[in-house]
């Protein structure tokens, strides 16, 4: 594997950002010139998205599913890493 040294982070907070920056990593403003695009956590992942109606008691964001979802297919286009940290 090519040894990936740009990271686009999406909606995270300081942490990620010194965890990558520590391990030698350089944090990029723009998708296109990452090597590896990083989902961080947060509120539960809309059930729309897999066919399931919403849960009373859980949280989550439509308009941030569906920005997160056409990242995910921009970065499906480009051929670009992808990881997801917990969502719900």
């Amino acid at each position: 594997m090519a040894n990936l040294k740009k990271v686009y982070i999406i909606s995270g907070n300081d942490d990620y950002y010194d965890m990558f920056l520590n391990e030698g990593w350089e944090v990029v403003a723009k998708i296109e010139t990452a090597d590896l695009v990083v989902f961080t956590g947060g509120s539960d992942v809309s059930p729309i998205f897999y066919d399931e109606s919403r849960h009373p008691k859980a949280y989550n964001d439509l308009a941030r599913d569906q920005a997160e979802q056409a990242i995910y297919h921009r970065c499906v286009d480009l051929k670009i890493a992808m990881v997801g940290v917990c969502r719900g």
